[in-house]
């Protein structure tokens, strides 16, 4: 028998709620703030933690998961002819984005369920600015307008039938965009003007003046490589621009839609990756294929068992779309990308690519076209941590021939990783570029008069967002291990 209580949950808290008629769950670290500083007793969803009542091993999940995804890729392949002839494992090249997502949902899918069966309420009230406006993709994840919290929660009182009223703090001022709006960022990437300031910028950022001369001679007497940059603008990206044109290499760089090829002085466009309606026949077979795999997707039944299990609820129509826009539209716009990638890559020759990250909707084209191709994948440490875990190994391992590290407590990390038979292809070296870029800021600051003043602004933002091979705690447990500091 349901009881009458009614259970506030309250991600963003709202002053004109009378919280007095219910229990209220305070489920984020701003609405604990807010709930204290307004004298609102509240509780949390910390006894009742995914990670505490339901056991999991977190390696035998992280091998298990990696199964699910090859079988995904294995049902792309053989309904995407293009996907098939190149054999391009599309899921694995988004796997950190697709992996946050799912881990993300699981956790808070048996999280809400147990408190829900537990406490058996009679109704749930859901207070949120953080519930509507996100597309279903598996990118909608950090930096969210939409939490996950707001997007499985009415799925999970359907099927426990819990009545649910959702309380929609957003005002328009919060899903507002800079379009229309003078973007400085914009104007520099999208006008003439601003494709000249941004040949200015990068002459000084990649020290061309000192290589006007490298084009026309090789003083170390090596080949010539030539080189694709992604995440230029990073210091350890552009150091190594700088290097490689100072060596005389042919240096190219990923700038959005575009690749474009630094010349002694300024930069041309050699490739324009924007996806268009009167596209070739490839790129229309691409879609055509995508779409139909898409809309079929729910036959694949092992996806949503999986993911079922994992949930302790049916949680298909929950993640239906999410599939079904990966398919659709992500792969889509990837392969067509692709093939144009291919072709661009045999034109120029290139011998290798550099990047910071296997992460994000960039890097998951090019390194899948520098695959496809056998240009060598170079990735250059873009943070140190003291974390430990197999996220970290792949990520940063396994889609790369060659990784450099950015200090020698890193390198002797992931040479020890590197031994394993999933990650032995990748060669581990180090360059200390950036530790000595950090180390000079220091000495700088140090050599300074005046005092600084030294703030401590926690600023966690995957505040909601869970990975079980990576990091894994309660951020409410953590806003009161920072208040206990």
């Amino acid at each position: 028998m349901k009881s009458k209580t009614i259970y506030y949950f309250v991600e963003d808290y709202s002053p004109n709620i009378d919280y007095k008629n219910g229990v209220t769950i305070a489920l984020t670290p701003t609405a604990c703030y807010d709930l204290a500083r307004f004298g609102i007793k509240y509780g949390t969803m910390e006894n009742f933690s995914f990670k505490d009542d339901f056991k999991i091993d977190p390696e035998a999940y992280f091998f298990d998961q990696l199964k699910l995804f090859e079988r995904i890729d294995d049902y792309l392949k053989n309904s995407i002819e293009f996907c098939a002839q190149k054999n391009i494992n599309l899921t694995r090249a988004h796997y950190n984005q697709i992996k946050y997502f799912l881990d993300t949902a699981i956790v808070h899918c048996n999280s809400l369920t147990l408190f829900i069966v537990t406490k058996n309420p009679g109704k749930i009230m859901f207070i949120s600015k953080h519930c509507s406006g996100e597309k279903t993709s598996f990118y909608s994840l950090h930096r969210a307008k939409t939490s996950v919290v707001s997007r499985i929660l009415p799925y999970i009182c359907e099927s426990l039938k819990v009545p649910l009223e959702i309380v929609n703090l957003s005002s328009k001022n919060d899903h507002d965009t800079i379009d229309g709006i003078f973007n400085c960022r914009n104007y520099v990437k999208q006008t003439p003007a601003g494709a000249l300031i941004k040949s200015v910028i990068n002459f000084i950022r990649f020290k061309k003046y000192r290589n006007i001369f490298a084009y026309t001679r090789n003083k170390f007497g090596h080949k010539r490589h030539n080189i694709l940059f992604l995440h230029v603008g990073d210091y350890r990206i552009n150091y190594a621009v700088w290097k490689a044109m100072s060596a005389g290499c042919k240096v190219f760089i990923l700038s959005k839609e575009y690749i474009l090829k630094e010349n002694a002085v300024s930069e041309e466009i050699t490739l324009d990756l924007k996806i268009r309606d009167n596209s070739g026949q490839m790129a229309k077979k691409i879609k055509v294929d995508c779409l139909a795999a898409s809309k079929s997707i729910l036959e694949q039944e092992y996806i949503f068992d999986w993911l079922s299990n994992k949930c302790t609820l049916d949680v298909r129509n929950f993640f239906k779309p999410y599939f079904e826009n990966f398919i659709s539209d992500i792969c889509a716009a990837d392969l067509c990308k692709i093939d144009k990638m291919i072709n661009f890559f045999h034109a120029e020759k290139i011998d290798a690519i550099i990047t910071r990250a296997s992460q994000g909707a960039d890097s998951a084209f090019v390194l899948s076209a520098a695959t496809i191709v056998s240009a060598k994948k170079i990735c250059i440490q873009h943070s140190g941590t003291v974390r430990d875990g197999l996220l970290y190994q792949m990520t940063e391992l396994g889609f790369f021939d060659y990784y450099i590290s950015s200090e020698p407590i890193s390198e002797e990390y992931f040479k020890i990783y590197a031994k394993k038979d999933m990650f032995k292809k990748c060669k581990v070296f180090q360059s200390p570029h950036y530790l000595r870029y950090v180390k000079k800021k220091y000495e700088r600051a140090i050599r300074r008069s005046k005092k600084e003043t030294i703030m401590f602004v926690p600023a966690d933002g995957s505040f909601g967002i869970y990975n079980f091979n990576n990091q894994f705690y309660n951020e409410i447990w953590y806003y009161e291990f920072l208040l206990a500091l």
